[in-house]
């Protein structure tokens, strides 16, 4: 009977707390409503009670008018800071925006706007993920941003999880809180093999994107004098003669696009082929090479450049073997 009673009584008080508990979607704005907001006495809250009370005791007992003043001074003043602390995180507004991917084993970042509905500055606001350090600002009139940082245990789509946001302005003795929860999600890529297995090149016979990039190591021809060319490129010979004035071109030798490909990884499971793709595109990035990745179901054709290189970590990151 009492084990019953009990379940029923924390089932109660989940569906009480889902009912209070903000809740938005990536870009949405959450707004702390009253109803939302929670307060209880902190331990420095319940000692200043027990003074309080105490010198009731003494006022009432040595009918002392003085000790009378004092105390309902001081009970005026709790109620008052009561008031504030709830009125500190109430309407405030909150909302998700772009993060930090990261590699397992990392910490994510996780960015939060905050700002004041109302126009009142916010005081001493703290924010505690459920896994990760907490996180201190000021809220001006204008807002603020701040980051969330939490540890990513496996690749994918990791979600914030509930925070809770809590205060305890102004004098510590309340301490007031709300929880939120944000369905907003940052990757966790797969953390790079250690080096070993060579980058993988392009089979002998296939064509490459082209043989040269723009630089100045390498005659590649002459075009049409444009203006804004460099006067140390102009063909200064073809000028005298009485040609039209034309502009040298130079290039750079470019290393050939390779594919990265899920069954060219020498290692035997799929969570090691990821992390052994995830240094190979690491490496070609560093190497500034082209590079496409190929896998079971995907294809991202080559380019380079930091763009293409969160595609390419973000397919390793979302990738399940089809079934």
């Amino acid at each position: 009977m009492i084990r019953r009673l009990t379940g029923a009584l924390r089932r109660r008080a989940r569906a009480l707390l889902r009912r209070r508990t903000g809740r938005a979607a990536g870009g949405d704005w959450i707004e702390l409503r009253a109803r939302r907001i929670f307060i209880l006495p902190t331990r420095a809250g319940w000692a200043f009670a027990a003074l309080v009370l105490i010198l009731l005791l003494g006022a009432v007992n040595y009918d002392n008018n003085l000790i009378f003043g004092l105390c309902f001074l001081l009970t005026a003043l709790g109620l008052v800071a009561m008031l504030h602390a709830h009125r500190n995180l109430a309407h405030l507004q909150l909302r998700a925006g772009q993060g930090r991917p990261g590699f397992v084993g990392d910490r994510l970042g996780y960015r939060l706007w905050l700002r004041p509905g109302d126009g009142r500055p916010r005081y001493a606001v703290e924010l505690r993920p459920a896994a990760g350090p907490a996180a201190l600002t000021h809220v001006g009139r204008t807002g603020t941003d701040l980051w969330l940082y939490r540890a990513s245990k496996r690749r994918g789509r990791q979600r914030l999880g509930p925070v809770t946001l809590g205060s305890c302005f102004p004098l510590g003795l309340f301490y007031a809180w709300s929880y939120l929860e944000f369905t907003h999600s940052e990757l966790a890529y797969p953390a790079p093999a250690p080096p070993g297995a060579p980058l993988p090149d392009r089979a002998q016979g296939e064509l490459f994107r082209g043989d040269l990039d723009p630089g100045n190591e390498d005659f590649r021809g002459l075009r049409n004098y444009r203006p804004g060319d460099s006067l140390r490129h102009v063909h200064w010979k073809a000028v005298a003669r009485g040609q039209a004035p034309l502009t040298k071109e130079f290039g750079a030798a470019r290393a050939p696009d390779c594919w990265i490909d899920f069954n060219a990884a020498p290692e035997p499971d799929t969570e090691a082929r990821l992390r052994r793709l995830s240094r190979w595109v690491l490496e070609a990035e560093r190497a500034r090479r082209g590079y496409g990745l190929r896998l079971p179901g995907l294809e991202v054709p080559p380019a380079r450049g930091t763009g293409h290189r969160a595609r390419c970590l973000a397919a390793l990151a979302t990738f399940s073997v089809p079934t």
